[in-house]
């Protein structure tokens, strides 16, 4: 394995951080597989936040936001999945002081998936993760 890999996926026996990392996978999944099969539309959300490409991103966020959340889940690149959903909750952040759609969730679910992100990305994969057991 290459150092710089290596860094990325080495991590501590800290189990609490599985906490983190459901807080930040379960939601981000979850949402961004409604996302994706439509039955929570994002073209009209990005349309109301004036993002930039709003069609191409309707895709592309949804998808990374699904790899992002199973690798979190997972623990396997869980840093790599925090840095994806911390960029991502900075999105939706924007969108939600932005913009006001039909079915917005609260603001609190996109502000506790970034510190969450942010804390697995601080600390790592911790013990139950597949990161951690391949460090082993």
């Amino acid at each position: 394995m290459s150092i710089a890999l290596g860094s990325i996926r080495r991590t501590r026996p800290l189990k609490h951080v599985l906490i983190a990392r459901l807080i930040a996978g379960l939601p981000l999944a979850g949402i961004s597989v409604m996302h994706l099969v439509g039955a929570a539309p994002m073209t009209p959300i990005l349309e109301a936040a004036k993002s930039p490409m709003p069609d191409v991103n309707a895709i592309l966020a949804p998808v990374l936001g699904v790899l992002a959340g199973l690798m979190l889940l997972s623990g396997a690149f869980a840093r790599v999945g925090a840095a994806i959903a911390c960029g991502s909750m900075a999105v939706v952040l924007y969108a939600h002081l932005t913009a006001d759609w039909p079915d917005e969730p609260p603001i609190v679910l996109p502000i506790a998936v970034l510190a969450a992100s942010l804390y697995v990305l601080w600390r790592d994969g911790g013990a139950w993760s597949v990161d951690g057991r391949s460090s082993k």
